[in-house]
């Protein structure tokens, strides 16, 4: 029984030692060396919980959808209540778009030992405590009725790349008011190329 406890204790101790480590490398990351300078001020403003609807139009290259990837994984690790989903209007884009982008993000913010990617489904899993970032296509909108973020989180984070895409404002609310659920704070980017 003494062998038990001790076991347990070590046990105790070494969850602990990682979760402390977690706080470190948390606590150390600073996202906005990896951001346009431009978009430091959204930072900010994301930071402080000033809005829930961000609204980002830009070129290719402009750095919208590297900003809205680097906030949604670097939310995610910071706030274990939240989980993400990213939309586009067409499923079959998604491994080639946001999914490469949240990698990238991923990779950038040197996270990739606690993460777990799949294609199938398509999602990526914060391994210290199952929270996820979830890929859908609203070519099947239907389907979201019925989706749920993952454990005791709440999908603060949603993303919908090439918004301009989509069939319209109303479809963007429906989408929003399937998927916005136990949580207070959220954080949408709608991404899109100006016409």
């Amino acid at each position: 029984m003494r062998n038990d406890i001790e076991k347990r204790l070590a046990a105790l101790e070494a969850s602990k030692k990682i979760a402390d480590e977690l706080k470190e490398r948390t606590a150390q990351r600073d996202i906005t060396q990896h951001i346009a300078p431009v978009y430091v001020p959204l930072h900010e403003d994301i930071q402080a919980k000033r809005h829930s609807i961000y609204n980002l139009p830009g070129g290719r290259g402009s750095g919208k959808s590297s900003v809205a990837s680097l906030e949604i994984v670097d939310g995610i690790m910071k706030d274990p209540t939240a989980s993400g989903i990213c939309f586009r209007r067409v499923g079959a884009t998604l491994r080639e778009s946001v999914f490469a982008q949240i990698e990238w993000a991923i990779d950038t913010l040197d996270a990739s030992d606690l993460w777990t990617l799949t294609t199938s489904p398509m999602r990526a899993t914060y391994k210290p405590t199952g929270q996820a970032i979830i890929f859908r296509g609203l070519d099947e909108a239907t389907k979201l009725k019925s989706i749920r973020a993952p454990g005791r989180t709440y999908f603060r984070y949603q993303w919908y790349e090439e918004a301009c895409e989509l069939p319209g404002e109303r479809t963007l609310r429906n989408v929003t008011q399937s998927v916005q659920r136990g949580g207070k704070v959220f954080t949408i980017f709608r991404t899109f190329n100006p016409p």
